[in-house]
């Protein structure tokens, strides 16, 4: 019951990290200048900024794993909301080898999104952000890596403004629903690669007759 219940207020907290009012503005500010200049482009914005919020909307009212496939497209939505924002300062890759495997909803777009604000945006000039994902005999790999400013790992997480509240709300449902593991390298300068690691084999897939 106790894990239970960390975990709804986990998804509580990460929904109202996900919806704030300074996004929203950014949002509604580009899809105001598109509609004069490309109508059919910000339909599409819309039609995608729909799709952000009600992931989000699922994400806090269900209770059950979701394929890695539907966090992508959410994924992929947030950031082409991004780049219409960001224009071309902002580069995407994907390197999807693997998708075949379920995750926590919300779970890997928080280190996106901290990618795009932390790393990409205070940047100059152009930084690419990669997803890419990769299968091994043990476990189902996420990589999220950025080639933006980069911070010093050694320091205290900054907290303020909610990113870091997000992405440790995502560590803990990674922990407590699949066994994940995080594991973040960055140096000033020199951009931020996130590894999620996702075993195959968790602890409720063992069975002790199997056990001798």
């Amino acid at each position: 019951m106790d894990m239970e219940r960390e975990l709804n207020e986990g998804k509580i907290r990460l929904l109202i990290n996900q919806i704030r009012p300074h996004f929203i503005n950014n949002v509604m500010t580009t899809i105001r200048s598109m509609i004069r200049y490309d109508p059919d482009e910000a339909e599409r914005m819309v039609y995608r900024f729909t799709q952000y919020l009600g992931y989000n909307i699922d994400a806090l009212t269900g209770t059950e794993l979701c394929p890695f496939s539907m966090e992508l497209d959410h994924i992929r939505a947030y950031l082409e909301i991004e780049q219409a924002h960001l224009r071309p300062r902002l580069r995407v890759e994907y390197d999807v080898a693997a998708d075949d495997f379920e995750l926590p909803p919300l779970s890997v777009l928080p280190f996106v999104e901290n990618a795009v604000k932390h790393g990409i945006a205070p940047k100059q000039g152009t930084g690419t952000l990669t997803v890419a994902t990769r299968e091994t005999d043990a476990a189902y790999v996420i990589r999220i890596e950025d080639d933006g400013v980069g911070f010093d790992v050694t320091q205290p997480f900054d907290t303020r403004g909610g990113h870091g509240l997000g992405l440790n709300n995502a560590r803990e449902r990674l922990a407590l629903m699949v066994n994940g593991t995080v594991e973040l390298s960055s140096a000033p300068g020199q951009g931020t690669r996130v590894c999620i690691s996702i075993p195959k084999l968790r602890e409720e897939d063992f069975d002790e007759n199997d056990i001798s």
